[in-house]
């Protein structure tokens, strides 16, 4: 190979690189198809100070004439993921057992702040804003889907109630 090629060949992979970042690709763009369910909009909170543990938010679609159930979740970044949903009592937030999560026939399920969501716990390190972890979704028809989600600490929350064991 000669210079001239190497060199190209390296700006080439850089101008690529930067066009897909420059794009906004990544977990958070793309969507996971797998029959007729999509995953898409992930992402997981980064690491608080202090806190090991964290929540994953995302949107599940079905666009089958059955229901569908997101009965699990494992990441070999936490000692273990639970489903959950936030509930409002006394003005408080708490949170409760949610699986399995029924996503309808031509519906959808969104996780989100102050909803439903993975709740990360144990994380065995931080999660850093700007990265990528990976998770398994396990699905009652679908079984096990891999899935990345973009790691950010922009989320945003609203006007929700503090919530006891997430801060």
């Amino acid at each position: 190979m000669t210079t001239v090629h190497k060199r190209w060949t390296a700006g080439a992979a850089l101008a690529l690189g930067a066009l897909v970042a420059a794009s906004g690709a990544g977990a958070d763009t793309h969507q996971i198809k797998t029959g007729a369910i999509t995953i898409s909009s992930r992402v997981v909170r980064a690491s608080l100070r202090g806190s090991t543990n964290s929540a994953a938010y995302m949107v599940i679609a079905n666009a089958g004439s059955e229901p569908e159930a997101l009965i699990a979740a494992r990441c070999a970044c936490a000692a273990s993921v639970s489903i959950h949903k936030t509930e409002v009592m006394g003005g408080m937030s708490t949170m409760a057992s949610a699986a399995p999560v029924v996503i309808p026939p031509h519906g959808q399920v969104i996780f989100q702040p102050g909803g439903l969501h993975l709740m990360l716990t144990g994380l065995r390190e931080p999660l850093r804003d700007g990265g990528q972890q990976s998770m398994t979704l396990i699905f009652k028809r679908a079984g096990a889907v891999q899935a990345g989600f973009r790691i950010s600490s922009q989320i945003s929350l609203g006007a929700e109630a503090p919530m006891r064991g997430m801060p």
